[in-house]
């Protein structure tokens, strides 16, 4: 089905006339934001020059007082424009994946995949999640999960206030792989696990989810450079693990200009995690450029669906 994956065949078919009637709703909704924001500056206005001359702005209840009134404002005279950009996304990304022959949904829940990515800790450390833009399915005969994670670390300070660090967003694919296994097989960029913090060479076992697993040599020089390997067992590692992989996990790095890539073979399935700016974000007030997101979207889903068909080999 990954041949139906075609920009013109879309954009020519339902998905096209779709777009050319919400050209019309995008406008409406622009039309709406437009009177909002001008109700808002005809509110905020007199009111800052009310507060002003009372001499209350720069005092600090009042002064957040108008300042959240001023970002309530902001938000409600956004918000058709928020969601009619929603509604093309969902649109666009629906009609893709009708395409391939699987379902999109916006929300969801990381599920196994995360939690088993956050286990093995392949993960940096964070105490907020969030999940969204959910393919699922099966591509190719396997079963098949893509979603976006976005994971913060928020703080609070002695004053009460906090503090919000973006600390991972990025890509989960998840695809059953198709070769048996039993065991544990973690791929981490070199460097990931030393001996010493950020010092010394690559530790020679690491322990996560309960099991411990060792380092695994394979004897590829590209490969080395670019990957450290860490499994519960040594042969199955190199069985699964062809040093082709590194080309191919490279390309999609390069694809996402994303960076950090880690896989993990757990539980039968291959699991392969990316760091990347915000994907899959189809939707847009420019009707115009309409056919560009939908481009760059089948290149986005392409990328990672060509990395599981073709990291998922038959069994040797």
């Amino acid at each position: 089905m990954m041949e139906n994956l075609d920009t013109d065949r879309l954009m020519s078919g339902n998905l096209g006339n779709w777009l050319a009637h919400q050209t019309v709703e995008r406008d409406r909704a622009a039309r709406k934001s437009n009177q909002r924001f001008l109700v808002s500056f005809g509110v905020l206005v007199p009111l800052a020059i009310v507060l002003a001359l009372l001499r209350f702005l720069q005092f600090g209840f009042s002064g957040f007082f108008f300042l959240a009134a001023c970002i309530g404002a902001g938000i409600w005279a956004y918000y058709p424009r928020a969601e009619a950009i929603k509604k093309v996304k969902i649109g666009i990304n629906e009609a893709i994946a009708d395409a391939v022959g699987i379902t999109y949904s916006l929300k969801g829940d990381g599920g196994p995949a995360y939690e088993r990515c956050k286990k093995h800790k392949m993960l940096p450390s964070h105490n907020k999640q969030a999940f969204e833009d959910f393919w699922q399915g099966e591509v190719a005969g396997r079963p098949f999960q893509l979603f976006e994670a976005h994971l913060e670390n928020e703080t609070s300070d002695s004053d009460g206030g906090t503090k919000t660090v973006t600390k991972f967003r990025g890509p989960f694919l998840s695809v059953g792989f198709a070769r048996q296994f039993h065991g544990t097989t973690l791929i981490q960029r070199a460097g990931t696990h030393k001996k010493f913090g950020f010092f010394g060479g690559k530790k020679d076992s690491i322990s996560a989810a309960g099991k411990t697993m060792d380092a695994v040599d394979i004897v590829h020089p590209e490969f080395e450079d670019a990957f450290d390997i860490y499994a519960t067992d040594q042969v199955e590692a190199r069985y699964l693990v062809h040093p082709a992989y590194v080309e191919r996990m490279l390309e999609v790095e390069q694809a996402f200009k994303g960076k950090e890539l880690r896989a993990i073979f757990c539980g039968g399935e291959l699991t392969v995690v990316v760091e990347a700016s915000n994907m899959f974000e189809s939707g847009g007030m420019d009707a115009s450029k309409d056919r560009d997101k939908v481009d760059l979207t089948i290149s986005q889903f392409r990328a990672l669906a060509n990395l599981a068909q073709s990291l998922n080999e038959s069994e040797r």
